[in-house]
């Protein structure tokens, strides 16, 4: 029988993305985004996700706190054990994304306050035609995950 393992979500970063690396010199960015809920009761969900290398830098550089993105990729649970204690993760690892909106709620051709965002919202928007909705290159997505090698 044939599996399949795909998230595609909207929603909005929920922090700014700070990149790290692992012991062996892989980037990668660990961030949350909420979604909202169906109904106009229903509450936000907060979805861990997970980007590597080229992807975690450019999300890092161009996905600030409240920034709107669609992601695409898949799910992943880790399980280590921190002081005794066995620990579960359950994640989205992101194998596409796109850029939507800034943080006010407007798109890329919203008015930039000033003249640096002007330029950052030229950078991003050729990103996101050029490179944002392509899979990521550099990633070998039938080689496991050394899970080990993050550091958290």
């Amino acid at each position: 029988m044939a599996a399949i393992n795909s998230v595609t979500l909207i929603g909005r970063v929920v922090r700014d993305i700070e990149v790290k690396t692992t012991n062996s010199g892989k980037s990668f960015a660990s961030f949350a985004l909420t979604v909202d809920g169906y109904g106009k009761d229903a509450d936000a969900s907060f979805i861990d996700c997970v980007a590597w290398n080229k992807a975690a830098e450019l999300l890092a550089e161009y996905a600030p706190k409240g920034k709107q993105i669609g992601i695409t990729g898949r799910l992943q649970t880790r399980i280590w054990e921190k002081d005794d204690i066995k620990r579960k993760a359950t994640e989205v690892i992101i194998d596409q994304f796109q850029f939507l909106s800034d943080a006010k709620g407007g798109g890329n051709n919203a008015a930039p306050a000033t003249e640096r965002y002007a330029e950052d919202d030229a950078k991003a928007a050729n990103i996101t035609t050029n490179q944002a909705t392509k899979p990521v290159e550099d990633v070998d997505l039938d080689t496991p995950i050394d899970l080990s090698e993050i550091p958290f």
